[in-house]
């Protein structure tokens, strides 16, 4: 499988946590994971998955923070993971991921909104809707001249 480049997995059936090995595929490019039962955090590991272009998961059981090493996947253009437990902090380091185009991160319970989107001069969607977010909008967001969707609905504690 050191070669695979597409990974779906999809239906009630598939249950477990996410491997390390997951950062031993280095030709995966498209990981999708649509109403399974896999549980856990996003592995570290991810941020070695250097060919990575997209991530979709949704109606899953992942749960706990985005991993910092996010950042390392230059060639992600578009990240996905809604209807789940995601929580903690957006990683300062999704300013890295300069190909990006769209960040989905919906229905889960994140508490930030990092300046660092404002530095994704690719960036045309964005989806923070339905999380528990407690700052402000950052200033910085301006900076994102390709931004043509914007969902924030029902995020903020406090703005």
């Amino acid at each position: 499988m050191s070669h695979l480049e597409v990974l779906k997995l999809r239906g009630d059936g598939i249950n477990g946590t996410l491997p390390t090995e997951l950062g031993l595929l280095q030709d995966l490019q498209y990981m999708r994971m649509i109403d399974t039962q896999i549980s856990g955090s996003l592995p570290s590991e991810i941020g070695e998955m250097s060919s990575m272009r997209a991530i979709d998961i949704i109606w899953s059981e992942i749960s706990g923070t985005i991993p910092t090493e996010i950042g390392n996947l230059r060639n992600m253009f578009h990240f996905q993971v809604g209807v789940g437990g995601v929580s903690g902090s957006i990683p300062s380091e999704i300013g890295q991921m300069t190909r990006l185009e769209a960040f989905w991160l919906y229905l889960n319970e994140v508490q930030n909104f990092p300046t660092q989107f404002g530095l994704l001069d690719n960036l045309q969607s964005l989806y923070l809707f339905h999380n528990n977010i407690n700052s402000t909008i950052p200033t910085e967001l301006s900076n994102a001249e390709n931004l043509i969707e914007l969902d924030l609905s029902v995020s903020f504690v406090l703005i």
